[in-house]
């Protein structure tokens, strides 16, 4: 089992796997891992971590859990990753990839992977990702107390041409899902966009209506391994935040995760499914996997816009996650702050 703080640790040190350890005043804690994609491969506020881990991350998997940085589009003619599920596979130069430390500061960890990529397409990109890892402590209300991680990217072109609006920054977490969660997504109100504007669109699978409640501003949805599917929210429609409410695996608390980064409602993002090129992109997904046993995640996706910017030169995005660990009444009404919605009870999946 990868629940705990200590199983992670006794597992990298098994692998001889290098790995950083943050901690904050109060007990909250964050693992990065530099040759496993720089990952913040686990995190939390006690002794359980927060995150989903691979229970075989040592086999060679790219999956091995936590957050990640990765490139969008994922598929189609000008994705990274494939045409479609069918093809689909993670290119090695990003994920592991290559990344060395190049900044210790204040408690911040900075890692940088340069690599060569290609599309699907033949295209190729000289790229730079940085990332810039540091936790802190958070509370509400000062009655519940968190943790927050921020994540600050940097892609950088390293080309002697223009990146033209072709590269998005990805930023994937996985989250357990072997008992029931519920995925909480705020959305605009329909008064704020064109009412022909879908709220959220289904990528691929099969997302039965009972595992769904949707009102005009909040979407819920349950996450729990075994059926397969993917959600995407436009960022007309978003709100730049998404949450994740789970049962503990160690005890007869919850979790919330949240996620949540700054959305252009008017640009244009990159990453859709395949066969919808001509609509705009998502800023906010979320992904429910198909596995039982050793697959057993949910993902919470956060999306940047692609930017014009010419060699040497880069773009910055920059990512927070909040985990709480309280009982369930309270952390109902703490996602109903953070999330500025109306959280009912009632709707949860995990209950």
């Amino acid at each position: 089992m990868m629940h705990t703080q200590n199983e992670i640790e006794q597992a990298l040190r098994e692998q001889e796997a290098e790995y950083h350890l943050l901690r904050t005043n109060d007990g909250g804690w964050a693992i990065v891992v530099p040759e496993l994609g720089a990952k913040v491969l686990a995190a939390g506020l006690d002794g359980e971590s927060a995150f989903w881990v691979n229970p075989k991350f040592g086999n060679g998997t790219w999956c091995v859990g936590g957050q990640r940085t990765w490139l969008a589009p994922e598929l189609g003619s000008k994705g990274f990753f494939g045409n479609g599920v069918e093809d689909w596979k993670v290119p090695p130069e990003l994920d592991p990839g290559s990344y060395r430390q190049i900044e210790v500061n204040s408690g911040e960890l900075t890692f940088q992977n340069d690599l060569t990529i290609e599309r699907l397409d033949g295209r190729s990109f000289e790229l730079g990702i940085v990332r810039s890892i540091r936790i802190d402590t958070v509370s509400i209300h000062r009655t519940t107390p968190g943790l927050k991680i921020r994540i600050d990217n940097r892609l950088i072109n390293r080309m002697d041409r223009k990146l033209d609006w072709e590269v998005g920054l990805w930023h994937i977490l996985q989250a357990p899902a072997e008992t029931a969660g519920t995925f909480l997504i705020p959305l605009k109100h329909p008064s704020a966009h064109e009412p022909s504007e879908k709220p959220y669109r289904l990528y691929f699978g099969d997302l039965p209506p009972d595992w769904k409640f949707e009102t005009p501003s909040f979407l819920y949805i349950k996450a729990l391994a075994g059926k397969w599917f993917k959600i995407g929210i436009p960022p007309i429609t978003t709100t730049g935040t998404i949450g994740l409410l789970r049962p503990s695996r160690v005890d007869d608390q919850f979790i919330l995760t949240i996620m949540r980064t700054a959305v252009d409602p008017s640009a244009r993002y990159i990453d859709k499914p395949p066969l919808q090129a001509a609509d705009n992109g998502d800023a906010l997904q979320c992904y429910n996997s198909p596995g039982r046993e050793t697959s057993n995640f949910c993902e919470l996706e956060a999306h940047a816009p692609p930017a014009a910017f010419g060699p040497g030169e880069e773009q910055k995005t920059h990512l927070e996650i909040l985990l709480f660990k309280d009982r369930f009444e309270n952390l109902c009404g703490a996602a109903g702050r953070l999330l500025a919605a109306q959280v009912d009870p009632e709707r949860m999946f995990c209950a």
